[in-house]
């Protein structure tokens, strides 16, 4: 069976060094911040609200160990959305 791209494994956060860490740090940090800016956004008739937030939350989970996991027990909990996504994907990989 082919492996699952959506597993959810740890990336190997203990092997980096110190300047890896700090720039792993900022791109989540600038995915918390993408969030927060794209939150209030969302409620104006036109769509950049919800495109900010979820840039940001791809950045956050690419980055953070916690948030990583924190999608992949959502993921578990509801596994038609997680179906979704993975449907997702997969057009937009055929369309390339």
């Amino acid at each position: 069976m082919a492996p699952d791209p959506f597993e959810l494994d740890p990336f190997a956060f203990e092997a980096e060094t110190a300047r890896q860490r700090l720039r792993r740090r900022v791109r989540a940090a600038g995915g918390i911040a993408l969030i927060a800016i794209g939150l209030p956004l969302i409620p104006f008739p036109i769509p950049i609200g919800g495109i900010v937030t979820t840039s940001g939350a791809v950045v956050l989970v690419r980055n953070s160990r916690r948030a990583r996991s924190a999608l992949g027990s959502l993921l578990a909990r509801h596994p038609q959305t997680g179906r979704k996504i993975r449907g997702l994907f997969a057009r937009m990989r055929r369309r390339r």
